[in-house]
C-alpha cells in the first residue's frame, strides 16, 4: 500500500506545482510524501486561473476656477484635460494564503481547507497619451501623471470587476478541483472539500 499511496502524491504533487507555475520534485523517500506535497502546496501562494487583456479610452478632466480683479471680482475656470489610451493585461484567480491542505495517510483522504474567493492577482498596463491639453494657471504636474497612471489601473479593475473575468476564474478553479479530485479518487483515495459552497463546486 505504500507503493501506491507514494505514487498518489507523486502524482497530486506534479499536477498543484505545474498548475501554480513551480515545480517541486520530492526525493525517494516514501514516509516523507505526505510532507513533500504540503510543503509544495505552502510555498506557492498564488494560483492564476485566468488571464485577461484589456484596450480602452480613460478620460480625465480637471477643472480649477480662478478669481481674478479687473477691478471687480470675475472667476474663470481654467481646464486640463487628458485622453489617454490603456493596455493592460490582468491575471485573475486564487491567493492561497490561508488554504490548507491535509494528507491523511492512514485514511487514504486528502482534505482541502479554507479557499479563498477568486481576486484580481495582478495587472500590468501600460499608458499613451493620445490627447493632453492645459491651461496656463492649470498645467499637467509630474503628481498629475502618477495620479493618471494610479486612476488608469483603477479603470481596469473596475472594468475586470464589472465584467466576467472573476466568474471564469472560478469556473477554470473548478476545473482545477476536478482534475484532482478524478486522480485522488481514481487512485482509491478520498478528496474532501472543507466549508465547501459556491467558490468550488463538489
Amino acid at each position: 500500500m505504500k507503493k501506491y499511496t507514494s505514487v498518489i502524491l507523486l502524482i497530486i504533487g506534479l499536477i498543484v506545482g505545474g498548475l501554480f507555475v513551480k515545480q517541486f520534485y520530492a526525493p525517494s523517500i516514501q514516509q516523507k510524501d505526505a510532507t513533500i506535497l504540503l510543503k509544495s502546496v505552502r510555498k506557492v501562494l498564488k494560483l492564476v486561473t485566468v488571464e485577461g487583456e484589456f484596450s480602452e479610452d480613460y478620460n480625465q478632466t480637471n477643472i480649477k476656477p480662478i478669481t481674478l480683479y479687473l477691478p471687480l471680482p470675475a472667476t474663470f475656470n481654467f481646464s486640463k484635460t487628458a485622453n489617454i489610451h490603456v493596455t493592460g493585461k490582468a491575471l485573475v484567480g486564487y491567493n492561497l494564503e490561508k488554504m490548507t491542505v491535509k494528507v491523511d495517510d492512514n485514511a487514504k483522504t486528502l482534505t482541502i481547507a479554507n479557499i479563498p474567493e477568486p481576486e484580481i492577482l495582478a495587472i500590468e498596463h501600460d499608458l499613451r497619451y493620445k490627447f493632453l491639453d492645459e491651461s496656463f494657471f492649470n498645467a499637467f504636474t509630474p503628481k498629475d501623471y502618477t495620479q493618471l497612471n494610479i486612476n488608469a489601473k483603477n479603470a481596469i479593475k473596475a472594468t475586470i470587476l464589472d465584467g466576467e473575468l472573476v466568474e471564469k476564474a472560478k469556473q477554470q478553479g473548478n476545473d482545477v478541483i476536478d482534475v484532482i479530485k478524478i486522480i485522488v479518487e481514481g487512485a482509491g483515495w478520498k478528496f474532501v472539500v472543507e466549508g465547501q459552497n459556491d467558490i468550488f463546486k463538489n
